[in-house]
């Protein structure tokens, strides 16, 4: 099996972490959100909103957790994302600098259509069907500029398309 992590991203509401528990459940694996990596370092800038003035120092949070939990887990899953908002709803683009060391062996994009993100979110984030589809964009560009960056592999999935054949070719990369 193979060492590292496989980065799952996406904005709000696309379905990450019902994706990476599918994930975990399918191939016996640990999966941690980057939310909860950084709150229980207990440094969290947080704001109900998720709108957050501290996003590149979270960031930062963030990596020094993820070199953590590769020293106690050999492969694992981790939901987060590639761009953020500031406290005023303003897209922050976390840097490629933030992965470079994380022994991430894929980045996989989750999307999907923009009125069903609408319809489930559950956080204050603005959501109005122009602002998510930027958001989305923004993900989307990120989270391949890093992978490219960085040069993992980046797998791309629209959650209507059920999670088998992805699951499958994450399976194969994780016993590679």
């Amino acid at each position: 099996m193979r060492r590292g992590m496989v980065f799952v991203t996406g904005i709000h509401g696309v379905g990450k972490t019902t994706f990476c528990e599918h994930l975990a459940r399918s191939l016996a694996l640990p999966t941690f959100t980057a939310s909860s990596i950084i709150r229980d370092c207990g440094e969290m800038n947080t704001d109900p909103a998720r709108l957050n003035g501290e996003v590149l120092s979270n960031a930062e949070i963030f990596r020094r957790a993820i070199l953590q939990l590769g020293q106690s887990h050999r492969t694992f899953f981790v939901d987060g994302h590639t761009v953020l908002l500031d406290q005023d709803a303003h897209f922050v683009r976390i840097p490629p600098s933030i992965f470079a060391d994380l022994q991430i062996f894929a980045f996989v994009l989750l999307y999907h259509d923009v009125e069903e993100v609408r319809r489930r979110l559950k956080c204050e984030i603005p959501n109005e069907p122009p602002f998510l589809a930027a958001f989305q964009s923004a993900e989307i560009e990120q989270a391949s500029f890093i992978a490219n960056q960085l040069g993992l592999k980046f797998l791309a999935h629209h959650g209507s398309e059920g999670p088998d054949k992805i699951t499958s070719e994450i399976e194969r990369l994780v016993n590679a």
